[in-house]
């Protein structure tokens, strides 16, 4: 699976494949430790992030449900 030149993903999941539209990748970097993708999926839009857990935590408000 892989990128097209048009930013269209295919993603392999156990039993199907899945189309995305990638809009943008925020690439990592040593100040922001961590990096994002913001994808599309049939008119919805996602963020992925991954990063450093220490980064990561710090930003989830335990506040919200």
């Amino acid at each position: 699976m892989g990128i097209d030149e048009n930013n269209n993903m295919q993603v392999k999941e156990i039993n199907k494949v899945k189309n995305y539209k990638l809009l943008h990748v925020l690439e990592f970097n040593s100040t922001r430790k961590r990096m994002s993708t913001i994808i599309e999926e049939n008119g919805r839009y996602y963020i992925y992030c991954k990063g450093a857990d220490s980064i990561i935590l710090s930003r989830l408000d335990n506040n919200k449900s």
